[in-house]
C-alpha cells in the first residue's frame, strides 16, 4: 500500500462552509485533508518492457478545489548477471576455449526462467559469431505462447601456452 491525502468530511465545518483554509477549524488540525492508506493491486503481465506504465485513475492525493490525480507506475527491469534484454530478445556472451571453437562442443546454460537449455555446435565457431535460439527470449506481450529469441555471442579464448 501507499499513503495518500484524501478530503476529510467533517460536517461541523466543511459541510457548513465554515472551514475555508488550512488550520481554521480546531476539529480539523491537519486542514481539509487527512492521510489515508490505500492498497493497489499491481499486475505485471509477461512481456512488459522497461518504460511500460501502469495507470491508476483518480487515486493520487486529493486537495480541495482540485481534481484528484492519477498514480502512474513505470516498469524498470533489474539488471541480470548474464542476460541483456532488447525488446523481446535476450542477448548473452559465452567464452569458449579454442579447442571447442575448432571441433565443436555441447554445454548447458540456465535460462532466466530457471530452465536448462542445451547449446550444441558441431561446426567451427568464430570469435564474435552469434548463435540464435529461436523462441528462447522473453514472452511477447499480448501474444500468448510466443517468445523472442536468445542471441549468444561467442568469444574464443586462446591458450597462453601451446602443449
Amino acid at each position: 500500500g501507499f499513503r495518500q491525502r484524501v478530503q476529510a468530511r467533517d460536517d461541523s465545518c466543511i459541510g457548513t462552509g465554515k472551514c475555508t483554509k488550512y488550520g481554521s477549524c480546531s476539529a480539523c488540525p491537519d486542514g481539509l485533508t487527512q492521510t489515508d492508506e490505500v492498497q493497489l493491486d499491481v499486475f505485471i503481465t509477461p512481456g512488459m518492457d522497461d518504460d511500460d506504465t501502469l495507470k491508476f485513475d483518480g487515486v493520487a492525493d486529493e486537495k480541495v478545489g482540485f481534481q484528484t490525480g492519477d498514480v502512474i507506475l513505470h516498469i524498470r527491469s533489474i539488471r541480470h548477471e548474464f542476460f541483456v534484454r532488447k525488446k523481446n530478445d535476450l542477448h548473452m556472451g559465452m567464452n569458449i576455449p579454442l579447442r571447442d571453437a575448432l571441433i565443436g562442443f555441447s554445454t548447458q546454460i540456465e535460462h532466466v526462467d530457471g530452465r536448462h537449455i542445451d547449446i550444441t555446435r558441431h561446426e567451427v565457431t568464430s570469435c564474435g559469431e552469434v548463435h540464435v535460439l529461436r523462441g528462447e527470449g522473453m514472452p511477447i506481450r499480448m501474444s500468448p505462447g510466443n517468445f523472442g529469441d536468445l542471441h549468444i555471442t561467442f568469444t574464443v579464448v586462446f591458450p597462453s601456452v601451446l602443449s
